[in-house]
């Protein structure tokens, strides 16, 4: 669980009629204000019309490859807290989810549920009810707001909140008469937060993280790109055909997914975007835009900077892929230096954004011969030279030639090198 700091307004004081704070919860998520801001503001100002609050609560799923959803916590006296409920350990949420009072309405086709927590035997009965007594609350209710089905995403289709008080009388008929008439306003500025945060995370997902921004950002026209000098990558899976060819399909996609983790972690903390996931090869580059030589040759250095961090990853992978008597390969990584075209390439309505030029042709035939030579890594005539203007050798070890090789679909002979170790 995070703490996370507190955004007191400066009139969260100043009590305000439940209409003019919907429309103000509008016009914040408009602005652009985040989730945390809009229920930090939604609980205080619930508090100053008078609602005795000492507890509160919203839980929304989310679209995203490693998390499920996650829920804030807001108590007057502490820090709003961030729970956040990981795919990895799926099995547990739902057990939690299944035990919850939300699973409880959700299912029923219900919106709400009130329960004094002073009252013996309630029924249905939830866990959470005592450790809310535990806390010394009262009164406990729950509000469920479902979302349009045609605008949702995955299975993001409800905003789950409870709310809970210490009050001797706990809420009133008025109080939850004013929690249930901002809800609606709240989770729909809520919603709006939602989309834009899944928006990013899809295309940056799908995309890469610099092409997906630069989507968001308006990039989408077919043939619209721009001339980017950049270090490339392209590496591949060692003999991985037979492997595939015999491996069991779900076996099949953890292997492919296990070793693809240990290449983008690589690539990606050096700073380098990861375009596309050509079967197991892996296509990225390093931007260098108009650098000095020794900017240029530093993205050099974070290219074999991440070929080593893949080497030993995949080394660590192999290891504990032996240890279960499973199959394992090496990672082949070919690097070049160029300009290439960075943008949109497709039909009119498909696309796809990434680099295109005979620098990346040419990086193909090389990552193509580095299985022939039987080396891990092989670098290009033009990354060398750029890679020679660092004033700090140790950052890129020594180069040595591999001889002077025709390339196919390229006219002049290139001599390229792998690295002295």
């Amino acid at each position: 669980m995070d703490a996370r700091p507190r955004h007191k307004g400066d009139a969260a004081e100043t009590p305000e009629p439940p209409a003019a704070l919907a429309r103000r919860l509008v016009e914040m998520s408009l602005e652009g204000a985040t989730e945390t801001d809009l229920f930090v503001t939604l609980c205080e100002r619930l508090s100053a019309l008078g609602v005795p609050i000492d507890r509160a609560t919203i839980g929304l799923d989310t679209l995203h490859p490693i998390l499920l959803g996650h829920r804030l916590i807001w108590t007057p006296e502490e820090e709003l807290f961030q729970e956040t409920y990981d795919r990895a350990y799926v099995a547990q949420s739902e057990q939690v989810w299944a035990e919850s009072p939300f699973h409880y309405l959700e299912s029923r086709g219900e919106r709400k549920l009130r329960q004094r927590l002073d009252e013996e035997n309630p029924q249905p009965a939830f866990s959470v009810y005592d450790d809310l007594r535990e806390e010394g609350l009262r009164d406990y209710l729950v509000l469920l707001r479902s979302l349009d089905k045609d605008s949702r995403f995955g299975e993001i289709d409800c905003v789950y909140s409870s709310w809970a008080s210490r009050a001797a009388e706990g809420f009133s008929d008025a109080d939850i008469a004013v929690i249930e008439e901002v809800f609606p306003a709240f989770s729909l500025a809520l919603k709006q937060h939602i989309t834009a945060d899944i928006a990013q995370t899809l295309v940056e997902t799908y995309l890469g993280r610099d092409a997906g921004r630069r989507v968001l950002g308006g990039r989408i026209e077919r043939g619209v790109s721009e001339s980017i000098r950049a270090v490339l990558w392209l590496s591949d899976l060692q003999g991985s055909t037979k492997i595939v060819d015999t491996l069991p399909p779900d076996e099949l996609m953890i292997f492919i997914n296990d070793y693809a983790e240990c290449i983008v972690e690589s690539v990606q903390e050096q700073e380098g975007q990861v375009l596309k996931f050509m079967g197991d090869g892996i296509l990225a580059f390093f931007p260098v835009g108009e650098g000095s030589a020794e900017e240029l040759a530093a993205a050099c250095a974070r290219a074999v900077d991440a070929s080593d961090a893949a080497f030993r990853r995949v080394e660590d992978l192999n290891r504990q892929r032996q240890a279960s008597a499973l199959p394992t390969t090496q990672c082949v990584v070919a690097l070049h230096f160029g300009e290439v075209l960075y943008g949109n390439i497709g039909s009119r309505d498909r696309l796809d954004f990434t680099v295109i030029g005979p620098s990346v042709n040419e990086l193909s035939r090389m990552e193509s011969l580095a299985r022939n030579l039987d080396q891990r890594i092989i670098l290009s005539t033009a990354f060398a030279d750029v890679a020679r203007g660092e004033r700090q050798p140790r950052v890129v070890p020594a180069l040595v030639s591999l001889g002077r090789y025709a390339l196919r679909g390229v006219q002049v002979p290139q001599e390229l090198y792998t690295l002295e170790r």
